[in-house]
């Protein structure tokens, strides 16, 4: 019954397509200077979905046919490092349904006879692929899905046009609301942060809501740096809402621990007791209550604990006196510090400013200070040839130290500053802080603070032990982590004092104490580095301080290297085998290159200009020169800036023009060899070459690559060919690197 249905429709099918090839016959005669419509074709199409690491996602696959068919062969091509095929379920009720998932990467699907017709007359769904998204799926970013193949009408296939599909890779982050408490009257400080983030959070906006009889909003203060924060509040309704976003395109999201915002409440007079919650609507499921995208925009998967402000019962004097007793964000006291015009203790004193000591309701001492414009006017006033840095003095109070120091700055003080070509410092006994002048005038648009807050909980010392010892294997802490938070990033010099230290007095003890010491970072989106800094001398030249720079702020500890190069097999677990092994190794043990926080290398992973360029810098040592300036337009807010401006300065680089370097393109086999080359000016002139595509290397690259060939930096493919615009890898990157230092 089945075959002489088919058979009839086939006839059906052959009669029509005679009638039609007759009557294009006749029309092609006697219309010739009609123009024919396009011709359609039939369509197979793949589903957009959105998961997180770990979730299982469902790809619809559909066909869309001009004409019946009767039979399709579809091939799926998914990346298999971040997509595992898991089931593969037929939805058109097919006679033959044949899936085939033995090549890695690709799911073929053959089918025909479709339920009770046979025959697929309409876009329907004919099949889904149930994925399961794998822990090493790269965050944030899509991965596709794309098609291929042939539907077939009667009795041969015809190739399909292909529309592709999607998976969104969807990140997790967690943000708390914090808790505060005190009396009716007082005024509380209440934190908003990501607790967790993976990847890193681009922008957000939520609105919480908060009991309008106790309490209402004073002020909302924005933590995360970038340019784009705005925030409202309506204490009659009872809620506040933000809204931010990463200003800078992705350089400076918000990783896990940061805070997002702060909030200053002012518990009413008529406030009961008890806890008063603070809380965001995520029941509605509504982007406008509550919202985390990650840097490509694609919302997160979200989770939200709550917070809550606890008013607590007045408690009268214990002399039984008058006078009430003090809320927990007065100020305790006030006391003048020093605004310095000059370097340092060399500085001439110009200006006053008060530090006020607050007290929280767990007993925590802040101190703060707030250089205004008038206070910075008057420092500038009294300066006097090459005194061309104002600074601020923090100092603790003997005995009773702060546990937290707040440095405020106000955009009209930045501005005065930036004016006049000044460079601004603050100095505490905990850090100090220097934005250089180029920095200053980057920020005389906003107000900017510094909070620098050692970190004290054994927890995290104990982390930051344990994240160490992933970077460095047998580094120690030595000194006291230093957590320094800030809503800005730009070129800055952090400088941790070396007091308190045990340091040597035999002068080659000395040297040898003083060459181990080095600053383990750990940025708050994640990243973590090792950096050897410059020790600083006073007058005497007595050590004392250790000099990083750095573009964003995190946590800060003085560690102590061993002498010893550290074996990097165990850490970095993706080389072990890899053509390229030992090169990887000897570079990574001598600070030369670094590995990823997860402790891979990621060797077969393309690299970026900037990426190899900041390779390069650090490998040959290349120092900044004196007036380099700013080179590139397109780089003013990139990581890799720094080594860019440097190699720039040093002559090994150029860009595609004048403004333009392309920092986040992948570099080239040529390119690479250019920039090395141009490091040994000195070498060999090269010879011809004899690559069979050696006619496809640019002519601004072949002496370079001749040069490069003959002195051992770079060679060519097994099939002698040198592959000039290919993209290069870490491993290649890494291999010449290593050759052009080790070449005589």
């Amino acid at each position: 019954m089945k075959d002489s249905k088919i058979a009839g429709r086939r006839f059906v099918l052959r009669r029509l397509i005679s009638m039609m090839m007759v009557l294009c016959m006749m029309f092609s005669l006697s219309s010739m200077g009609v123009v024919s419509a396009a011709t359609a074709t039939h369509t197979i199409e793949a589903g957009n979905v959105t998961g997180k690491i770990g979730d299982t996602v469902d790809i619809p696959v559909y066909v869309n046919p001009i004409k019946e068919i009767i039979g399709y062969t579809i091939t799926t091509t998914y990346d298999s490092i971040s997509l595992e095929p898991v089931e593969v379920k037929d939805e058109a009720t097919s006679s033959i349904f044949t899936p085939d998932k033995t090549v890695n990467g690709q799911v073929k699907v053959t089918a025909s006879t479709f339920g009770t017709d046979f025959f697929i007359n309409k876009r329907q769904k004919v099949f889904t692929i149930r994925f399961k998204i794998k822990d090493t799926a790269s965050l944030p970013g899509t991965t596709p899905v794309s098609l291929s193949g042939t539907v077939t009408e009667d009795v041969d296939p015809i190739e399909a046009t292909a529309i592709s599909g999607k998976v969104s890779l969807q990140g997790t982050a967690t943000v708390g609301i914090g808790s505060a408490s005190g009396q009716a009257g007082a005024t509380v400080v209440v934190p908003v942060t990501a607790t967790s983030a993976l990847p890193a959070i681009g922008s957000y906006g939520m609105q919480i809501d908060f009991d309008k009889s106790a309490l209402e909003v004073v002020s909302i203060q924005e933590d995360s740096g970038g340019d784009i924060f705005s925030s409202n509040y309506n204490n009659t309704e009872g809620w506040l809402k933000t809204a931010w976003a990463d200003g800078t395109g992705g350089d400076s999201p918000i990783g896990a621990g940061k805070k997002l915002f702060t909030v200053t409440f002012k518990i009413k007079n008529t406030a009961t007791a008890g806890d008063k919650a603070l809380t965001v609507n995520t029941n509605a499921n509504d982007v406008q209550y509550f919202s985390l995208t990650d840097t490509l925009a694609t919302e997160m998967s979200k989770t939200l604990n709550v917070g809550k402000v606890t008013v607590t019962a007045s408690t009268p004097p214990s002399n039984g006196g008058g006078g009430g007793g003090r809320d927990s964000s007065t100020p305790s006291n006030t006391r003048t510090s020093s605004v310095l015009v000059g370097e340092n203790e060399k500085g001439k004193q110009a200006a006053s400013v008060e530090i006020t000591r607050t007290v929280t309701a767990d007993g925590k001492k802040s101190d703060t200070v707030t250089l205004d414009s008038k206070k910075a006017a008057e420092a500038i006033a009294k300066a006097t040839d090459n005194m061309n840095k104002v600074t601020v003095s923090i100092p603790d109070l003997k005995g009773n130290e702060a546990q937290e120091i707040v440095a405020n700055v106000q955009k009209e003080a930045l501005a005065t500053m930036a004016d006049k070509g000044f460079s601004a410092q603050v100095v505490t006994d905990k850090a100090t802080i220097e934005l250089p002048k180029e920095t200053v005038s980057s920020l005389s648009k906003k107000d900017v603070y510094m909070k620098i807050e050692p970190v004290t909980k054994e927890t995290e010392i104990q982390q930051t032990k344990t994240l160490l010892s992933v970077q460095a294997k047998d580094g120690n802490v030595i000194g006291t982590p230093l957590h320094i938070e800030t809503n800005f990033s730009g070129r800055t010099k952090i400088t941790l004092p070396l007091k308190g230290m045990n340091i040597p007095t035999e002068v080659k003890e000395q040297e040898a104490f003083l060459h181990s010491l080095a600053v383990f970072i750990e940025h708050s989106d994640g990243e973590k580095k090792v950096d050897k800094g410059e020790i600083q001398y006073d007058e005497k030249k007595n050590p004392i301080g250790l000099s990083i720079w750095v573009d964003k702020f995190s946590t800060f500890t003085i560690v102590g290297l061993p002498e010893k190069k550290e074996e990097t097999k165990a850490a970095l677990k993706d080389i072990q085998g890899h053509w390229a092994e030992a090169r990887i190794q000897q570079l990574v043990q001598s600070g030369a290159v670094n590995g990823y926080p997860d402790g891979t290398f990621k060797p077969n992973q393309t690299i970026t200009r900037a990426e190899f360029v900041a390779m390069v810098v650090k490998a040959f040592g290349l120092q900044p020169k004196e007036n380099q300036g700013v080179v590139f337009t397109d780089i003013q807010n990139h990581w890799a800036k720094e080594a860019i401006k440097i190699a720039y300065a040093n002559g090994i680089i150029n860009g595609y023009n004048a403004t333009t370097f392309g920092a986040n393109d992948t570099i080239t086999r040529e390119q690479m060899a250019v920039i090395l080359t141009n490091i040994k000016k000195n070498g060999t002139e090269g010879k011809q070459l004899s690559f069979k595509d050696a006619t496809s290397i640019s002519a601004w690259a072949q002496k370079a690559v001749s040069k490069a060939v003959e002195e051992g930096i770079v060679t060519g493919y097994p099939d002698q060919t040198f592959k000039p615009h290919k993209t290069a890898t870490r491993a290649e990157a890494v291999t010449m690197i290593h050759n052009a230092l080790t070449m005589k």
